[in-house]
């Protein structure tokens, strides 16, 4: 998939005629997958390139709407899903102040001319441009004065409720990660490279993988979850803590992720881990000694390879790779 970055001004492409689709697609839910779907097949049947234009960083957080930790995927792992399902390129437009005053009308233009757009799809909730007043209404009837095809996607429900970012954000929020996949159609994951830690791990006989990652990720609740960890072309179980590590005075500002991946060894600083969590095993507590955490540890590692086991065909599907046997 070809990836393009830059400002609206600089958008270009060596060659146009693109069915296109455009948004956040935050998380990539079964909506946004939806969409992509007829994107590609609508591409294929026409003879054109499928595209989709998203924005970095996320217009809600540039606009000052969220704070903190609020983005479902970021960009890196956008693309990365974006990619999967079989898209020519991908144009990433930077948000900012420009951007985002420019008129939903004045945006099209420029998009549909400097692309060559034939076709767009877009989901029924689509608002665009400044204060994003260019609902479906206004789409459409400007695509039809320019000879756009346009075709809208009937949401996707529920629980007969919209299938949203928002609701995805609010099964996260609260740990409810089997919901989460049915929202997403896989497990919600975090992209992070492995840094050095306390390595109070190891010290208990359970040595952890300590995770960096891009401050605006939405983490679950702080607690212990089962999960798995896609390291190079394998994936292994794994028992995840989310949190501050309160048995140990570590003087942490934020929660740290951390993962003891079953079955691999060695020194993993700098590699780069894909982290899937599948449902949440215990909140964090203190213990009254670190012989007590550990005997809590041996009980979060077997619910976790048990949790890995039961849903080893969904973790295969997300990942792309199978998992590495372990004793």
């Amino acid at each position: 998939m070809l990836v393009w970055k830059g400002k609206l001004g600089d958008l270009r492409t060596d060659r146009k005629g693109f069915v296109l689709s455009l948004g956040a697609f935050d998380g990539f839910h079964l909506g946004h997958q939806l969409i992509v779907r007829r994107v590609v097949r609508m591409a294929r049947s026409m003879g054109l390139r499928s595209a989709v234009l998203t924005f970095e960083p996320h217009p809600d957080v540039f606009l000052g709407k969220r704070n903190g930790a609020f983005v479902l995927s970021t960009l890196r792992e956008r693309l990365d899903l974006l990619a999967d399902h079989g898209l020519d390129a991908c144009f990433v437009l930077e948000f900012d102040e420009e951007l985002s005053s420019t008129p939903a009308t004045a945006f099209l233009e420029e998009v549909l001319r400097r692309l060559g757009v034939v076709a767009l799809v877009l989901g029924g909730d689509a608002a665009l441009g400044k204060g994003g007043v260019g609902g479906i209404g206004v789409v459409r009837s400007y695509l039809r004065s320019r000879g756009v095809l346009g075709l809208t996607v009937p949401e996707v429900t529920y629980r007969g409720v919209k299938l949203s970012s928002t609701l995805v954000r609010r099964f996260v929020g609260k740990g409810r990660l089997e919901r989460v996949v049915e929202l997403l159609g896989r497990p919600y994951f975090l992209d992070g490279e492995v840094v050095v830690g306390h390595r109070i791990g190891s010290s208990l006989g359970f040595p952890t993988a300590n995770l960096s990652f891009p401050e605006e990720k939405l983490l679950p609740p702080v607690g212990v979850y089962a999960g798995a960890a896609k390291l190079g072309d394998a994936l292994f179980p794994a028992a995840v803590n989310v949190g501050f590590s309160p048995t140990f005075d570590k003087g942490l500002k934020g929660p740290e992720v951390e993962a003891h991946l079953l079955g691999v060894e060695g020194d993993l600083y700098g590699r780069r881990i894909r982290l899937f969590f599948l449902r949440r095993l215990r909140d964090e507590r203190r213990f009254s000694s670190p012989s007590e955490l550990a005997r809590q540890m041996e009980e979060d590692v077997r619910l976790a390879r048990a949790s890995f086991d039961r849903e080893e065909g969904l973790l295969i599907r997300a990942s792309g790779v199978s998992p590495r046997r372990t004793g």
